[in-house]
C-alpha cells in the first residue's frame, strides 16, 4: 500500500502533536492543581493550619506573605526569608498530603 505525500506528512504530524500531548502530562507536577487553599485540622513540623499556594510559586501560611514554593518529583520545598523546608507529597482528588523526612504526615483538604 503506498502513501501519499499529503498523507505521509499529516499522519507525521497527528503522530508528533499526539506524543506531545503524552509527553507534556508525564512527570509533571501539576501546578495547577496544588494552586489553591488548603486546611488540615493536624499539621506536622513547620506546617501551618493554612496554606494557600498560587500558580507562580508565591504561597501564604496562615495569612503569612513571603512564601514560595516548588514542586519536583514528588517533593514540595517551600522556602520563607532564608529557611527551606522540603516534604514529600502526594495528591489524590481534593487530599494533599505532606510527609517529613522521620515519616510523620498531614494530610489538607482543598477549600472551596
Amino acid at each position: 500500500m503506498f502513501v501519499h505525500k499529503e498523507q505521509r506528512l499529516f499522519l507525521t504530524a497527528i503522530l508528533s502533536l499526539s506524543l506531545v500531548a503524552v509527553f507534556s502530562g508525564c512527570g509533571g507536577d501539576h501546578k495547577s492543581s496544588l494552586a489553591g487553599k488548603w486546611e488540615t485540622e493536624e499539621p506536622i513540623g513547620d506546617l501551618p493550619k493554612n496554606i494557600e499556594l498560587f500558580e507562580g510559586g508565591n504561597g501564604i501560611f496562615d495569612g503569612a506573605h513571603g512564601v514560595t514554593w516548588e514542586a519536583e518529583k514528588g517533593r514540595m520545598i517551600f522556602t520563607v526569608l532564608w529557611m527551606s523546608r522540603s516534604f514529600d507529597y502526594k495528591i489524590s482528588g481534593s487530599m494533599l498530603t505532606f510527609t517529613d523526612d522521620t515519616g510523620n504526615s498531614a494530610t489538607y483538604k482543598k477549600q472551596k
